[in-house]
């Protein structure tokens, strides 16, 4: 999906409602033509808006991972780099065995660097071309509210990623999506105001934005509220902020209870109850147990976790009676029970446990793919380190990549 000339023009009165051609009530999906889903979202459609939205968000992604370029960019970009270092490599060996008597090994390699660096400015042409690309289907998104866009869009500016650095435009997206009650942009805010990036630092503040996470369910903001309250401050730093150690145990250990064990969320839980527990008597560990089962069922509740759920509830064993977008949308369950910055933290035996064997495999250098095929396409997964399950989800067919 390309952004053209036409499809901006169609969305730029998306917030300027007019005359509803559809009624609110009608529903869109994946199916719908992008004409049609942008005429009914610019008539105020809620399902329209939502759509429009994750296609766009969906498009950023695959731009900014590289993954949405055509395979002849790919192989050009890729292996005929590849091919052209493997080369030099084999000119450089070349050279220093013979030393400075194989002058014709020397010329060669001057020339894979005369070609080398003509592939960085192609690549890098290509990618500035991708990231303005990305932008644009961010800028929608965040037109239509939608909060996924705001966020990758600060964390873009934030870290600096492909973007000129700019904390003060990333707090101004992540107070935006916060606002709309996205529970990511909270937490992230919460690291903006204890750091001071973008604005002035307030610890006050920024433990403000992790309880609210916290409260609705977002378990990476319990964690880091327990660890502050178990060493007074950030970053594992005593700062003098009002230490707490028995709430600190109380949400790492409802932390440990809500989770699955081996998870993220278990192991930050962990390492806040170690903390506190060091300055916990004993006598105050069993009313802090209790109180701590007490929030886990609070969390549970917030993330919509249920005690002893490992998955979930569609049958993903059989990708191929259900779309791609079912699966993804299971996928997000996994990523809520799961997630670390976007990626799953879950291993390969859980994870086929709950999605069965994938239909198809492929290793490209150290990175291996798996392939799951649905009833209107595949979907694309990839394992870090042979033993992690990566966040990246592509659309499509196996063959095209």
């Amino acid at each position: 999906m390309k952004i053209t000339a036409l499809v901006v023009a169609i969305t730029i009165g998306l917030l300027s409602l007019g005359c509803a051609r559809t009624s609110p009530e009608q529903t869109f999906d994946e199916q719908t033509p992008l004409e049609t889903l942008s005429e009914a979202a610019k008539s105020g459609n809620p399902s329209a808006r939502h759509e429009l939205a994750r296609r766009y968000y969906e498009l950023a992604t695959r731009l900014i991972d590289g993954t949405a370029r055509e395979p002849a960019a790919i192989r050009i970009l890729q292996d005929s780099e590849a091919e052209l270092r493997s080369d030099r490599d084999k000119y450089r060996d070349n050279y220093q065995y013979h030393n400075s008597n194989s002058p014709e090994a020397a010329a060669l390699m001057d020339k894979c660097d005369a070609e080398l660096e003509k592939y960085k400015k192609l690549k890098a042409s290509v990618e500035e071309k991708e990231i303005k690309e990305a932008i644009g289907s961010l800028d929608i998104g965040i037109a239509l509210n939608h909060t996924g866009s705001m966020v990758l869009l600060a964390s873009l500016y934030n870290d600096g990623t492909r973007v000129p650095q700019n904390f003060e435009r990333a707090v101004e997206l992540y107070q935006k999506a916060a606002g709309l009650g996205d529970l990511t942009a909270m937490g992230h805010l919460g690291a903006m105001y204890g750091n001071g990036r973008g604005v002035t630092r307030d610890v006050n503040e920024a433990e403000n934005w992790y309880k609210k996470a916290c409260e609705k369910g977002d378990f990476r903001s319990c964690a880091v509220l327990a660890t502050v309250l178990a060493d007074g401050g950030w970053d594992g730093k005593d700062e003098g902020y009002p230490k707490d150690a028995q709430r600190a145990y109380v949400l790492g250990r409802a932390l440990q209870l809500a989770s699955e064990q081996g998870s993220p969320a278990f192991q930050w839980g962990g390492q806040a109850v170690q903390k506190a527990r060091q300055h916990l008597e004993p006598d105050q560990l069993i009313p802090a147990e209790t109180e701590a089962e007490k929030e886990a069922e609070r969390l549970r509740g917030a993330s919509g976790v249920k005690a002893g759920e490992t998955g979930p509830t569609i049958d993903l064993k059989n990708p191929g009676t259900i779309t791609k977008q079912q699966w993804k949308t299971a996928l997000g369950r996994i990523q809520q029970m799961f997630a670390v910055s976007g990626q799953i933290q879950m291993s390969k035996s859980d994870f086929i446990r709950i999605c069965g064997e994938p239909q198809k495999t492929q290793t490209v250098g150290d990175s291996v793919f798996w392939y799951y095929q649905c009833k209107d396409g595949d979907i694309q997964l990839e394992l870090d380190n042979g033993n992690l399950l990566g966040a990246g989800i592509v659309t499509g067919h196996a063959n095209d990549y």
